[in-house]
């Protein structure tokens, strides 16, 4: 059985030749894995796709590998029934299962079969690679040096250090190629959404390369995606390496200093970026808020004017620059806006009761009302202060109305005693019904008729 492994695993040794290979090629080596699968050469095509993981550049995701496992899994799972394939069946689960980064449930099988075959120099090589690629270096270092120990052992010792070479670790290790061999790793543990395990290999990178900034600059983005900013502002404040390189750049270190309301440090962090770069939306908001934040309100009304502009959907922004606009009372400013907003979102309350808190103290009464109305149906969350809204609007048009020239003329003429003691004075001393519609007519046209309406409708509802 142990030769049948060794000779089972010949297609892996030509990748002896294989260092500095094309992509093309790489290519071709996982196309042909994938043949080999379709043609339900199931043994063929994880030989393959091992070799291809092993000595390739080619980032395949953890979704794409186990979609292209799957038929060759269900398959080798059914040959463990047999006696007499069930060896064989083991070994392939165990390449599938360290393919797809499962390294405990590899390693148990794959010990399980070296206590069958102790001196097969093929498991022991997978042993070795498997140790390796969980990061137990010293432990792949002792397993690969057995290898030449061991019956027959043929080229997998030279396999065994190509391998190590690759991946920065052999007896010269090369710092830059095992860096970046990590951070590989690390890049397509974060392109698969396993944050965890690249937040674990960043750090790990971080521990072996103490001064070099790639590892943390990348973790600190990885931390500011997941939400976690003190994570990253710890190690934005414990970096550790040269001083004349800044750890990361002014856009990332002013998110940081946001999510600590930092915001002084934010605006000057962010103005050099703004001259060079006036219209990036993310860097005009960022700006806009840390100015908000600190008090600069003229500076973020205007940015926030120009974000509300550019995105009239946006409660948000609107709802910054009405907010500025009042505390610099200039809340005429924001009326324009704020009307166009509730023209597109007629369904939006909130905005408004805004807008008809604005309309009253422009005192646009009229209009203020007509929003007040909209807002007071059942169920509606603004109906109460709608209604309060409209009580105080009809009470001090009603006052108004009564303080008028046409109300306090037409009392005066309904008051008027009818009296007379000559003809002439008798035309211009009894007035009639007629004559004072006529003079309430003549002095306030169609427009006092109006008024006359309300002050009746307000009389009667004030009673």
């Amino acid at each position: 059985m142990a030769l049948f492994i060794t000779l089972a695993f010949a297609l892996i040794l030509p990748t002896l030749h294989a260092q500095g290979g094309s992509k093309k090629k790489a290519g071709s080596v996982y196309f042909n894995a994938l043949q080999a699968i379709a043609e339900r050469n199931f043994l063929k095509g994880v030989q393959q796709y091992y070799r291809f993981i092993l000595t390739e550049n080619l980032p395949l995701s953890m979704a794409i590998r186990t979609q292209d496992l799957t038929a060759a899994m269900a398959f080798f799972k059914k040959e463990l029934a047999d006696p007499a394939k069930a060896d064989k069946a083991h070994l392939a689960i165990v390449l599938v299962d360290r393919i797809l980064d499962r390294y405990d449930r590899a390693e148990k099988r794959l010990d399980f079969l070296r206590e069958k075959y102790p001196k097969s120099v093929l498991l022991a090589f997978i042993k070795g690679e498997l140790l390796l690629s969980r990061g137990e270096r010293n432990l792949a270092i002792r397993v690969f040096g057995s290898l030449s120990r061991l019956p027959k052992p043929r080229s997998f010792p030279a396999l065994a250090e190509y391998i190590m070479q690759r991946r920065g670790q052999g007896p010269k290790p090369d710092t830059i190629t095992r860096r970046n061999f990590l951070m590989s790793i690390a890049y397509r543990h974060w392109d698969e959404m396993d944050f965890d395990g690249a937040k674990r290999v960043f750090r790990s990178i971080m521990e072996e390369f103490p001064d070099h900034p790639d590892a943390p600059r990348a973790l600190i983005d990885l931390l500011i995606q997941m939400d976690k900013a003190e994570e990253a502002v710890q190690i934005v404040d414990g970096w550790a390496g040269t001083a004349s390189e800044p750890l990361i750049a002014p856009l990332p270190l002013a998110r940081i200093r946001y999510s600590q309301g930092r915001f002084d440090e934010v605006v000057t962090l962010l103005t050099p970026l703004r001259e060079a770069d006036s219209q990036d939306m993310y860097l005009k908001l960022l700006m806009a808020e840390s100015l908000y934040q600190t008090n600069n309100l003229a500076s973020a009304a205007s940015l926030f004017d120009e974000l509300s502009a550019a995105d009239t959907r946006n409660q948000g922004f609107l709802q910054r620059y009405v907010a500025c606009c009042d505390v610099l009372g200039r809340g005429q400013d924001a009326l324009p806006r704020l009307e166009a907003y509730v023209a597109e979102n007629a369904n939006d309350s909130m905005m408004r009761f805004e807008l008809a808190m604005h309309l009253v103290r422009a005192e646009r009464l009229e209009e203020a009302r007509l929003n007040f109305l909209a807002l007071k149906e059942y169920g509606n969350p603004y109906r109460k202060e709608a209604l309060e809204q409209i009580t105080f609007i009809d009470r001090i048009t009603y006052e108004r109305l009564m303080n008028s020239p046409n109300a306090s003329g037409t009392e005066s003429v309904r008051e008027q005693p009818v009296t007379g003691t000559g003809d002439a004075a008798g035309q211009s001393a009894q007035p009639t019904q007629e004559p004072v519609a006529g003079t309430v007519k003549s002095a306030g046209s169609e427009a006092g008729e109006v008024e006359l309406e309300q002050i009746r409708r307000m009389k009667e509802l004030f009673k």
